[in-house]
Formats: structure tokens, C-alpha cells, sequence
């Protein structure tokens, strides 16, 4: 988090020295839809993000600092949940130590990230009121695994699976088409569907353990390995400008 903080804040110092133009600062929300291996559900939680929809906000400050062109730094934020009845449907068909347990039960964890970063935008006029913003971003994406706790029991077999959740740094970028509606002297109507990439996110050392006993006898095993995700989603904004 003190990464993405000192990347802002060099950003804005940035800002204070460019054209004069059009500012606003803008914070809006939007329901977040995972895409790609983030999202899969048909493999172990190693290789699979198991995410769902999740929730997003953004805080922008911009410069529509000519008749055309525009520039813009922000910050990001989203929680996208693990989807517990998944991971319960996917371990429930697995073989553990040669056998297999069912009632698996998933305590809902979620996925966390936070993105700062710095772009720009083309201004297309639509109407006296409103225009179109094609935009692209660029910038670090904060991003931490969820650690969870899964736990079977299946007459006289027990069985765990945990994992603890670590953090990554990774590149994120930013392609979407914004709107902006004037509402008066003061205030915008903003709106903006977002799509939002990264880079293979590393979380290193990351430690999973498994426990199963059908009452005789018990095994345990612990595997600590890297993992890697790809972060993706598409996300859909509404909010309120406001202009400096």
C-alpha cells in the first residue's frame, strides 16, 4: 500500500505543473465481473482463481488539459469473492490419499486489490451536454491471495485443505470508454465501462496443507510453492464529478 501511495502522490506533484485546463476529481463504483483463469472454476485453487463478481470503486483526478486530449491519475480499489460453492462441487469429485470425501465446506474468503495509475483520454463531444472519453491506463496493481480453510466430514472420514494468502506486485493497465454528462456549473454525471489487466501477479512461498483420517489411521502433507494470476475483469462505473 505505501508503493501505491507514493506512486500517487509523485503522480498529482506531476499534475500541479501541467497545462491549465478543465480538472475534476470523479470517485464512482461499479459491480466487478472477473474474467479468464481469475475467474475458472474447473481446477485445484493452485491453478484456478475460483473469483466472482465483486464490487469496485475508482478515485480519478483529470485534466482535460486541451480541446481534444485529456490526462488522468487514479486509484483503485476491488473485492472480488472466492466462490465457495465451487471449491465445495470441485473437492467433493477429488481423491485425496486415494479416497474420496464429500460435504466439503468453504469458509468465503475474498480476493483484494488495489491499482494507481496514470493515463490518458480522447474528448469526443456528444451533444451541447455530454462527451465520449476513450481511455488508457497504465500503472501497478496490489493484490493480495486469499488464504481459506476447507474442512469435509463424511461418516467416519475427516478431512482440511488451507492455505495461507500472501501479497504480489504486479503491472495493470486499463482500457475503457467513459462519459461525461453536465449536470451544471459544478457538477458532472459520470459513467464508464472499464475493462482492467495485469501482469503475471507472483505470490511467493505460498503454503498449503492437507489433512485426511478415516479413523484408523491419519496423513498429512504440506506443499509450499510460488503461485501466479493473471488479474482481468470488466467493470462498470457510475459517479459524480466534480470540477476544481
Amino acid at each position: 500500500m505505501k508503493i501505491l501511495s507514493v506512486l500517487f502522490t509523485l503522480f498529482l506533484s506531476i499534475g500541479l505543473y501541467a497545462q491549465e485546463g478543465s480538472k475534476r476529481l470523479t470517485l464512482a463504483v461499479a459491480p466487478a465481473f472477473p474474467l479468464g483463469d481469475w475467474a475458472s472454476k474447473n481446477e485445484s485453487i493452485d491453478h484456478s482463481g475460483y473469483a466472482s463478481s465483486g464490487q469496485s470503486f475508482t478515485l480519478r483526478y483529470s485534466n482535460d488539459f486541451s480541446k481534444n486530449w485529456g490526462w488522468q491519475l487514479l486509484i483503485k480499489g476491488q473485492r472480488n469473492q472466492l466462490n465457495a460453492e465451487k471449491l465445495e462441487d470441485y473437492y467433493s469429485k477429488q481423491s485425496l490419499w486415494g479416497t474420496q470425501v464429500n460435504n466439503w465446506s468453504f469458509k468465503k474468503k475474498n480476493w483484494m486489490t488495489a491499482t494507481a495509475m496514470g493515463g490518458i483520454y480522447r474528448i469526443i463531444p456528444a451533444g451541447k451536454r455530454s462527451l465520449f472519453l476513450p481511455e488508457l491506463g497504465l500503472g501497478l496493481i496490489y493484490a493480495k491471495l486469499p488464504d481459506f480453510l476447507g474442512t469435509a466430514n463424511e461418516q467416519n472420514k475427516m478431512a482440511a485443505l488451507t492455505r495461507k494468502g500472501k501479497h504480489g506486485l504486479g503491472l495493470a493497465y486499463t482500457l475503457g470508454l467513459s462519459a461525461r454528462h453536465q449536470l451544471n456549473e459544478k457538477w458532472d454525471l459520470f459513467s464508464s465501462l472499464a475493462y482492467f489487466g495485469s501482469s503475471k501477479v507472483k505470490f511467493s512461498d505460498v503454503s498449503t496443507a492437507q489433512f485426511y483420517t478415516d479413523g484408523v489411521s491419519a496423513f498429512q502433507s504440506t506443499q509450499t510453492r510460488d503461485h501466479r494470476q493473471v488479474f482481468s475483469s470488466v467493470n462498470l462505473y457510475i459517479g459524480a464529478s466534480m470540477r476544481l
